[in-house]
């Protein structure tokens, strides 16, 4: 709810049948030398037309009363489409009532005549919500609403003046910083032009041998970052952008630099030892070795078995790293008891001289156990008796200095033999194994980089941890309006921190490489956390989700509403109970994963209880996590009892109210008048709305509604909302 000021409350307290009148203060500035700004203030009041009575801003300025009317303000959410709109209303001024013109002589002119004087196009215009008595602007009366001067009229003894909203002049096509020459010595002229990246959250790849235990994979799907390529620095380095800022982790394990090798037509990792970053700039040796991961193609070659043998052995090159193969020793086996087997690959499809392959390595995930000695266990001839005794981990087995590509292709010997006549039990696994080829590139490939993106500034103050990655829906947003359009007043923190507690769980991680709309940026990233971000009236940036689990802001009584609200329920049209989210953005652009959901359990299902199946598809390019993917999901399209948000039809209650008081303006011991009241509050109907009208046959009682349309008027609200 908006904050009262003291002052306002207290005379409402006193008497709660005074008027509401609206101030205007409309922002001026002088046509000729000095340019010096003021303001007008206009009313509809005719008390503050006399000369010397007036209402203090930073002094006494006089209110001229030729607003014809009072003007209409709202706000909307349009839920579905997750955007909102604010004001889009004109005035009307009297132009046949003269006052004063303190640039002219203090002239006596019309209003029309006064803008030979001044220039209003453009200008900043506020509304303030006034009581009689109240005498200060800034610190009495209510600011209901910010907005800019457009078109003007002016016919027939009236100026009719156009207001729009001012959101516009924080809509910026984003990212803003462009490269250019002054990037580098040689920067390429297909480069410079393009925007350098706006990089949040977290983009790892756990491909090769830079994953752990618990994400290590064979698969190249990843949110890995591209950038834009700079030119040679004097050093005969390569330089790339990949943000305008700084990042929160690179060069470190799963967070590398990365090739994609046209001719191979996968990613490479770029030796760690040939690259540096420095903020959000990549260097990169010239023709730098590379790392190529090679895998096995899931058969076996039977070895020899003398009093051992190896069990489940295709399960050691399955590409499944939670599966193994395994061999048992105990006391009864004898000395030179054998089990071998060898794990096969296929022929290398690598481009490849022999004379660039410098190296390949084995690396594999394994296991031993022992009672006692360790006897032997080998893996391509090196022994694995010390990796994984206490905890599993990936591990180097061998590396064979004098590579070809034929070698490549060789299978991976694996061996246990009982060595020592000793009574030990010994537990042996292969998980997975697989090939590291180094080899020295002829060309450079495009460049794409692995990392966690911006951090928490100092400007968030105490509210965050400046240096920790930023990757919250709520925050990401409110970095782009901090760090991007320069808001830090204008924005209602404390709605901000209310959605970061509600979206704990949720995290993006979106990489903006080409320039788009702010607003339009915004909304995407809101939309993909099942939240939305809007102006408020008075310019304010403010976040709000489905589901916050907020307290009722007000009550209406049944003498708070004029007549009967009226009650219907959201379109048929807005249901989805068949939804395919995709999602996880890889670094060419392809959204690499998916998600289905249909709603159509029978009674409780949509699809059963409304007879139609409305499908939707969306496409999720900031979300890569699947947790984050399936909360939003579930908020779209959830089957079973606990139905998802738009898989049902909800209650909607429009009305217009009697004043803007309220009966019930004690609220917790708080003064909460119906004027206080704005966009995403929570309302209820009192239980005493059942003897007139009832909720579809149910009781008003706890029902909360959330408020998506607000139209302020000086005398009374008109409200829409939406059932929780």
């Amino acid at each position: 709810m908006l904050t009262i000021p003291a002052n306002m409350q207290t005379a409402l307290k006193k008497n709660p049948n005074q008027e509401f009148r609206y101030i205007i203060k409309m922002g001026r500035s002088k046509i000729a030398a000095d340019y010096d700004a003021s303001n007008f203030y206009f009313s509809s009041n005719a008390t503050f037309g006399a000369l010397n009575v007036g209402i203090t801003d930073t002094s006494v300025y006089p209110v001229v009363p030729i607003l014809l009317n009072e003007p209409q303000i709202t706000e909307n959410l349009d839920l579905r489409e997750h955007t909102s709109t604010v004001g889009g209303f004109s005035l009307d001024l009297d132009d046949n009532f003269k006052f004063q013109n303190p640039d002219n002589s203090s002239a006596l002119e019309k209003f029309s005549d006064q803008l030979n004087t001044y220039n209003i196009y453009n200008k900043d215009l506020y509304i303030y919500l006034w009581l009689p008595g109240l005498t200060n602007l800034q610190t009495e009366c209510l600011a209901i609403y910010q907005g800019i001067v457009g078109d003007i009229d002016i016919s027939d003894g009236k100026v009719k003046i156009a207001i729009s909203n001012s959101t516009f002049k924080v809509q910026k096509d984003l990212p803003q910083t462009l490269i250019s020459t002054s990037d580098g010595f040689y920067v390429p002229a297909e480069s410079i032009g393009k925007p350098k990246s706006l990089v949040y959250g977290d983009h790892p790849f756990y491909y090769g041998q830079d994953g752990t235990l618990t994400n290590i994979t064979h698969n190249q799907e990843n949110n890995l970052v591209p950038t834009k390529y700079l030119g040679i620095d004097v050093d005969g380095k390569h330089m790339y952008s990949i943000a305008i800022h700084s990042l929160d982790t690179t060069n470190a394990a799963q967070y590398r630099a990365w090739m994609y090798d046209t001719n191979l037509s996968r990613f490479v990792k770029i030796d760690t030892t040939q690259v540096t970053y420095t903020g959000g700039i990549i260097k990169v040796d010239n023709l730098p070795n590379l790392f190529d991961y090679w895998y096995p193609d899931g058969t076996v070659t039977d070895g020899l078995s003398t009093g051992l043998d190896w069990y489940d052995r295709t399960k050691s090159c399955d590409l499944n790293y939670a599966t193994f193969a395994h061999a048992q020793m105990t006391a009864a086996n004898a000395v030179n008891d054998t089990a071998t087997y060898g794990i096969d690959f296929p022929a290398y499809d690598g481009y490849q001289d022999d004379s660039a392959i410098t190296r390949i390595n084995t690396f594999g995930k394994s296991y031993f156990a022992t009672s006692g000695d360790p006897d032997v266990f080998e893996i391509d001839g090196a022994s694995a008796t010390g990796y994984g005794a206490a905890t599993l981990n990936l591990y180097n087995y061998v590396i064979d200095a004098s590579a070809t590509k034929a070698e490549i292709a060789t299978y991976i010997s694996v061996v246990v033999r009982k060595d020592l006549d000793q009574a030990e039990t010994l537990d042996y696994r292969v998980y997975m194994i697989f090939k590291e080829i180094k080899y020295t590139t002829t060309e450079m490939f495009p460049v794409f980089i692995a990392c966690k993106g911006r951090e928490y500034s100092g400007t968030w103050g105490a509210r965050k941890t400046a240096g920790n990655l930023i990757e919250n829906p709520a925050d990401i947003i409110e970095s782009i309006l901090r760090d991007e359009l320069g808001m830090s007043t204008e924005i209602n923190t404390t709605l901000f921190d209310n959605v970061n507690t509600e979206l704990t769980s949720w995290k993006l991680a979106p990489f903006i490489d080409t320039q788009q709309n702010s607003k339009v940026l915004l909304n995407k990233i809101a939309e993909q956390a099942m939240a939305f971000i809007y102006w408020d009236a008075t310019n304010k940036a403010a976040m709000d989700t489905f589901y916050a689990a907020n307290t009722t802001d007000y009550t209406f009584q049944t003498n708070d509403i004029q007549g009967r609200p009226l009650l219907y329920k959201s379109p048929l049209k807005d249901i989805v109970n068949d939804f395919t989210l995709k999602y996880h953005k890889g670094a060419q652009g392809n959204l690499q994963s998916i998600i289905s959901r249909a709603n159509s359990t029978a009674n409780t299902g949509s699809q059963a209880v409304y007879n139609a199946v409305m499908d939707m598809t969306m496409d999720a390019d900031f979300i890569s996590d699947a947790t984050t993917a399936g909360l939003l999901a579930n908020h779209w399209c959830k089957d079973g009892a606990t139905a998802s948000f738009w898989s049902v039809l909800h209650n909607v209650i429009e009305f217009e109210t009697v004043d803007l008081r309220g009966v019930n303006f004690w609220n917790a011991g708080a003064f909460k008048p119906i004027l206080g009241l704005e966009l995403t509050d929570i309302i209820e109907l009192h239980s005493d709305w059942d003897a007139i009208m009832e909720l579809y046959g149910a009781t008003w009682a706890s029902v909360q509604f959330k408020i998506f349309s607000i139209t302020r008027l000086p005398d009374s609200l008109k409200i829409k909302a939406f059932s929780l």
